[in-house]
């Protein structure tokens, strides 16, 4: 599956393994020296729509 990051796919030779949680860790500080952490898990998954681009036959 191609979308506007790249692909995904189930064949495990392929860059994106689908359906794979990879936990992901974002530490910051704001310009007043306030610091911030947040703690997600991110899943490979294709749609339709993602990223804004959209599969579809053309009509030509």
């Amino acid at each position: 599956m191609v979308n506007s990051f790249g692909y995904t796919c189930a064949d495990k030779q392929k860059f994106w393994l689908y359906g794979v949680s990879l936990p992901v860790e974002i530490k910051y500080c704001d310009l007043d020296g306030r610091k911030y952490k947040s703690k997600q898990t991110i899943r490979i998954k294709d749609s339709e729509g993602f990223a804004g681009g959209i599969w579809q036959s053309s009509a030509n």
